[in-house]
């Protein structure tokens, strides 16, 4: 019968555990492998959904700003704010671009210094009344303001988002925007209604 010293039992027992650790750390780090595996093949096609869709979105956005600066270029703009107010035109989904240059056309021309005889401002004639109402901070109520085409045109598109969400009639929308909230059923001023959308026919992609 052998035996085995109490120094060379430790040494197997040292090495035996080791060897044991080895596999159970190679053991686990193949498990965590298949299951981080596992999760990303699941989520592989979610993932790539989500990666074409956020690129496609930024892509067409992009195709977007093109077209806006390029029409609004085409008028009497700066590069500068062209490029600003195709920022806040894009930035609000409630009024369709057509709509926004139509009225842009009909109301001013494009002109950032218009004035009309009842006193509305600006690309958009903003009225003073909804110009305090929508411009926000005191300091940006002037009249002067009221004339910086970026500014004139989130205050007017404010108005008209909000004027949709009342009436959800473009035909009502634009008779407010023209004469006010009290001729909205005043069908005298569908000749501007119709003004409107003529030229937003114009603008609509083809």
């Amino acid at each position: 019968m052998s035996v085995i010293l109490t120094e060379t039992h430790l040494t197997v027992v040292k090495k035996v555990r080791r060897k044991y650790r080895v596999i159970l750390f190679v053991l686990c780090l193949f498990l965590s492998f298949s299951l981080c595996w596992n999760i990303v093949a699941r989520n592989h096609q979610r993932l790539l959904v989500e990666a074409y869709s956020m690129a496609k979105g930024e892509y067409d956005r992009v195709l977007a700003k093109h077209r806006i600066v390029s029409l609004l270029r085409s008028k009497p703009l700066t590069a500068g704010q062209a490029l600003d107010m195709a920022e806040v035109i894009l930035g609000q989904k409630a009024i369709p671009l057509s709509i926004v240059m139509a009225i842009l056309e009909q109301e001013s021309e494009f002109n950032t210094n218009a004035v009309s005889v009842k006193g509305a401002r600006g690309v958009m004639q903003v009225m003073p009344e909804i110009w305090i109402a929508y411009a926000g901070h005191p300091l940006l109520r002037g009249e002067r303001q009221m004339h910086n085409p970026v500014m004139n045109v989130q205050v007017g598109l404010l108005f008209l988002g909000d004027l949709y969400e009342k009436y959800g009639d473009w035909t009502k929308v634009l008779r407010a925007y023209q004469a006010g909230e009290g001729n909205v059923e005043n069908k005298e001023f569908d000749w501007y209604v119709n003004q409107v959308m003529a030229k937003a026919a114009v603008y609509s992609p083809d």
